[in-house]
């Protein structure tokens, strides 16, 4: 397995999250940055999704063009 490249930052929590956090990675058995990493990538891929479906919903809205209605449209302009 190859080993997953790491970046050294800083970041400042709420003592009480922090606390909560450590007692969490330990009983996972997991580091601290471990835990952190996961939350954030579950976070962004959750804020990803959410927009991927603002982006459908927006798409549901726009007239649904019918392929051969495009093609003959080109045809007339001499694009095909």
């Amino acid at each position: 397995m190859a080993k997953i490249k790491r970046e050294a930052t800083t970041v400042y929590l709420d003592p009480r999250i922090a606390k909560a956090a450590k007692v969490r990675a330990t009983l996972s058995n997991k580091s601290l940055s471990d835990l952190v990493n996961e939350a954030l990538a579950k976070r962004l891929r959750r804020d990803a999704d959410d927009l991927e479906l603002i982006r459908i919903r927006m798409r549901s809205k726009e007239p649904l063009l019918d392929y051969d209605d495009v093609v003959k449209e080109m045809k007339r302009d001499g694009l095909l």
